[in-house]
């Protein structure tokens, strides 16, 4: 039965196969850099991706809201692993042989994109679970059955259509590493339950529209200030360190033109980022 199937950077135009959950057997879905187009719709049964490890659909033209009933079938990412298994993503060239040896792996090779860079996987850890949906045209709200798949290691939605708020449920994804949600247009603010995400090592919410303060504690402190970058609308810098708020902004060649005392205000909050 088939297990692996990649048909990333081809030219197929198509709408979303929603025949391959007959393949119940499947652990990879790749359809990256290709032109798969339309709304994900399930079939006249239901979606049944039981099985399913990673499913890369990005750089594709996918639209419409973001499918709940695709992500509810995703059963396999809602158990949770064993916490000496949840490296994969924190590595920062090839992944360690030794990991390999704590659950098993699938034998076959591919490529995804972790904290921006493409990184190849020349085995596939029974323990990586991937959800990559960027650089596509989804829209409205993350749907809260995200926080279902507490087995999840990475999440990617960068450079979508996608509004609203960042639903707190993604706090329910204890085991996840890596979080872009960034060149979207979510508005509000970062839920403070976030800062519970212990495993957290790559977080990026850049070019949003969000305001008020950065969550404090834990993953959070160590984020760097690009990842919150070009948010409420603004264009500036945002202040992340001693005024963990998004919306306080400034722009310094500005400032340096205006002599009012709100200008002076706003230099002062400025230098304490």
């Amino acid at each position: 039965m088939l297990e692996y199937l990649n048909l990333g950077h081809n030219q197929i135009l198509d709408g979303f196969p929603s025949w391959l959950s007959e393949l119940t057997n499947l652990k990879v879905i790749i359809l990256k850099s290709n032109n798969f187009h339309g709304p994900i719709k399930p079939p006249q049964s239901q979606f049944n991706f039981s099985n399913l490890h990673v499913m890369d659909l990005s750089d594709n033209s996918f639209n419409g809201e973001l499918p709940s009933k695709l992500l509810q079938s995703f059963h396999a990412m809602k158990v949770v692993a064993a916490q000496d298994q949840l490296e994969y993503l924190n590595t920062s060239a090839n992944i360690p042989w030794s990991l390999y040896s704590l659950e098993g792996y699938f034998d076959y090779a591919m490529k995804l994109m972790n904290k921006g860079i493409e990184r190849e996987y020349p085995k596939v850890p029974y323990a990586l679970m991937v959800i990559d949906l960027s650089k596509n045209k989804f829209e409205g709200c993350i749907p809260n059955v995200i926080g279902d798949l507490t087995s999840l290691l990475l999440l990617n939605v960068l450079n979508n259509i996608l509004t609203g708020s960042i639903v707190v449920s993604l706090a329910y994804l204890t085991s996840l590493e890596s979080l872009d949600l960034s060149r979207n247009k979510p508005s509000g603010k970062i839920p403070q339950q976030l800062a519970q995400l212990t495993f957290l090592s790559s977080f990026n919410v850049s070019h949003n529209q969000l305001l008020g303060p950065i969550p404090q504690g834990s993953q959070f402190n160590t984020f760097a200030i690009d990842s919150f970058a070009m948010n409420g609308g603004h264009t500036e810098v945002l202040c992340q360190k001693n005024a963990p708020q998004l919306g306080i902004t400034y722009h310094s060649h500005h400032l340096a033109r205006k002599k009012s005392a709100k200008s002076l205000h706003l230099t002062w909050i400025g230098h304490l980022c």
